[in-house]
């Protein structure tokens, strides 16, 4: 019997409930500094905050308790997340926050927020502080021949001790922004309007940070001295999570973009009201926004990108309206649009058939590609409907159009896929494998529970590519794992995955169904490992065949994340491989003839040589502030990329070296096991 987790009397199931994706750094609020209301965390946000910290001491899979250790990093953490080039806060306001060093798990367990409330205050008020002199230094005359350098990351540097030396940091960030312009082709003059106009977008938008965003960042990188993936949702948040995972929101069908305080359309979404009624266009910039038919209407020029999707998003049937300047043209358009509910096709799963024969010399076979960019799960559609959004349900449909177009192999795109639900990467291996466990599950305080393909049907028992890279991550590695010690088939691609063998869990903060909505947590409560007891944990699911790609660097490794947990093994269950025509010779084969011709290629040659370019780069220190220094840098990742063919349009598997490769690795695999099949092998 599977694992229920309850929680405000309604059951968690697990794996059902579980939720495996990675989350990306929680980025620091862009906030804005004139005319600022006062940003007051309330009772409820103490409140929030120690059921947190209920919930991390009785959940969290390490155990790991909020204490002195934990308020010292999260001290120091927390004054980054607000000034991670330390240009703005002071050593003599570190001093003063010092107090606050050893006692913010104390506090938290309390409730009390004083300390997110003074380092915002003052944050706020260093920032008006700055941007006199910022104006002064963008409109100074900077020398770019001079020898001079400044460290890559001014996190690095010491909090600033003098006035003189809060301007010097200045000083060098504004010199090496201005020219990063001038070497994008930018003039003196160009490169001074655009500067000035980032800050104060910035320092508007920095003033519109309300409490929840400061409660969300606090909460977020108190979590985050725990393990990488732990993290606090805002109310706000936990419904953009939502949205996500079932791919679909209730809207007008239209993607937007912030640009220097405009609002800008970014892309119309197909299927959605902005598509269907044809007025509102990419580029058009919305100006104004209004509730209904008529009526009021609110001026959103300047207002940060969250703030205006509220108002444009709303109850499905409803109308809003939006003023709109169209590029180019004089004058405001008003524009009526039902809101609706639209389904995010582009981020569901997706398939299409290739023709060997139009893509490398030799006899036609038939190649389906199945991109799965996440394994998303409509988990507030489970429980009431039957037809609720599923990774599974649509590559089982896209793998029986494979069948019916008879393919010869298929390969499973889980590149950038980040994970998702477990239950979705459990029925997607099943559709695979006959049968038989496909994972085990550790929780704290128990012992592993594995977790089954239960159906015996397969979607496809014919020939497998797993196709990988750096960012697939968690439940995609779950899969790539199972098709590896099922023999099912073999991966390629980067060299490893990214290596995040953690499970987290989406918890409910509200302790009463009428109670405000505090949120939720995404907690770290498990670990992951195949059927051969082994984890991903930062060591990743390692590839049977490498090709070289800019993104198989260890900076997108688990490893270079903080506080990553542990990697632990576990027993080996029993199961049955797939075939045994995925021998070790076969994938030996394979390897050495991908191996010899991307030896010969010269873009996967270049593509070696870039990766070297980035490694080093990491390793440096310090950057250049003289021009021809950088100029020459420049030139040689230029370079380095000529000749390198670029992707673009819909199709996720077009034609060039890189996945020209994986079609000859295809057909290379697809002939080995013919001739082990004809050789009873």
């Amino acid at each position: 019997m599977r694992q229920m987790f309850y929680h405000n009397d309604r059951p968690l199931l697990w794996p059902a409930g579980v939720l495996l994706g990675m989350v990306s750094m929680l980025s620091v609020p862009l906030l804005a500094v004139d005319d600022q209301d006062d940003v007051k965390l309330t009772d409820v946000d103490g409140a929030t905050t120690q059921r947190v910290a209920r919930l991390i001491a009785a959940r969290h899979f390490e155990k790991q308790p909020i204490d002195d250790a934990v308020s010292l990093e999260l001290f120091d953490d927390f004054l980054n997340a607000w000034d991670p080039s330390h240009l703005y806060l002071t050593k003599s306001d570190v001093e003063e926050f010092s107090r606050y060093r050893t006692q913010l798990d104390d506090q938290i367990k309390a409730g009390q927020l004083d300390f997110p409330q003074l380092v915002f205050e003052r944050f706020l008020s260093r920032c008006q502080a700055a941007q006199s002199m910022v104006n002064e230094l963008i409109d100074a005359e900077h020398d770019f021949t001079q020898e001079e350098s400044t460290l890559k990351d001014g996190g690095d540097r010491a909090w600033a001790d003098t006035p003189a030396d809060l301007q010097e940091y200045w000083r060098q960030t504004i010199k090496r922004q201005l020219l990063g312009l001038v070497l994008d082709g930018q003039s003196a003059d160009q490169a001074r309007a655009t500067l000035r106009l980032r800050y104060q977008t910035t320092w508007n938008l920095i003033a519109q940070t309300d409490g929840s965003e400061l409660l969300e960042l606090y909460l977020s990188t108190m979590m985050r001295c725990l393990d990488p993936h732990s993290r606090y949702f805002s109310p706000r948040s936990e419904d953009e999570f939502q949205m996500d995972m079932s791919l679909k929101l209730v809207g007008i069908g239209a993607r937007l973009r912030h640009d220097s305080g405009n609002t800008v359309v970014a892309e119309i979404v197909p299927g959605g009201a902005a598509a269907a009624d044809g007025g509102l266009r990419p580029e058009d910039t919305i100006v104004a926004v209004g509730q209904g038919k008529s009526g009021p209407v609110t001026d959103i020029v300047g207002l940060k990108l969250a703030s205006v999707v509220e108002q444009i998003r709303g109850a499905e049937d409803t109308f809003v309206r939006l003023h709109v300047k169209r590029a180019a043209a004089d004058g405001v358009i008003v524009l009526t649009l039902k809101r609706q509910q639209v389904e995010l096709q582009d981020q569901q799963v997706s398939g299409q058939v290739i023709d060997s024969a139009k893509w490398i010399d030799g006899p036609s076979q038939k190649i389906g590609v199945l991109t799965i960019p996440s394994f998303y799960r409509d988990f507030r559609s489970v429980a009431s409907s039957t037809t609720f959004r599923s990774a599974a349900r649509d590559t089982r449909r896209i793998l029986s159009d494979f069948r019916q177009q008879k393919v010869d192999a298929v390969v499973v795109d889980i590149r950038n896929n980040t994970g998702g639900a477990l239950a979705e990467a459990v029925e997607v291996t099943g559709l695979f494998i006959p049968s038989g466990p496909v994972v085990q599950m550790t929780a704290r305080d128990m012992s592993p529970e594995v977790l089954n393909d239960e159906d015996t049907e397969l979607a496809w028992q014919g020939p497998l590519v797993v196709l990988i890279n750096r960012h697939t991550a968690s439940a995609s590695e779950i899969f790539a794992a199972a098709v590896k010690d099922y023999r099912r088939g073999i991966v390629v691609g980067d060299s490893k995955t990214h290596g995040k063998g953690s499970v987290q869990n989406i918890i409910d903060i509200r302790t009463g169904m009428r109670g405000p909505d505090q949120g939720a947590i995404k907690l770290t409560i498990g670990a992951w490992h195949g059927v051969s007891g082994g984890s991903s944990q930062v060591t990743g699911v390692p590839a049977d065949v490498v090709l070289p790609s800019d993104t198989d660097v260890d900076l997108f490794g688990e490893g270079s994340l903080e506080h990553p947990i542990a990697n632990t093994s576990t027993r080996q269950l029993s199961f049955l491989p797939f075939q045994n025509l995925v021998t070790a010779a076969a994938i030996k084969t394979v390897q050495q003839k991908s191996a010899a011709r991307v030896e010969q290629d010269a873009d996967f040659q270049r593509t070696q040589a870039r990766m070297q370019f980035v490694a080093n780069r990491e390793q440096q220190r310090h950057v250049s502030l003289n021009l021809q220094t950088r100029q020459t840098e420049r030139q040689q990742w230029e370079d380095l990329l000529e000749g390198v063919e670029s992707s673009s349009g819909d199709d996720l598997f077009a034609r060039d070296f890189y996945h020209t490769e994986v079609v000859r690795t295809t057909v290379d695999f697809l002939n080995i096991l013919a001739r082990n099949q004809q050789a009873g092998l």
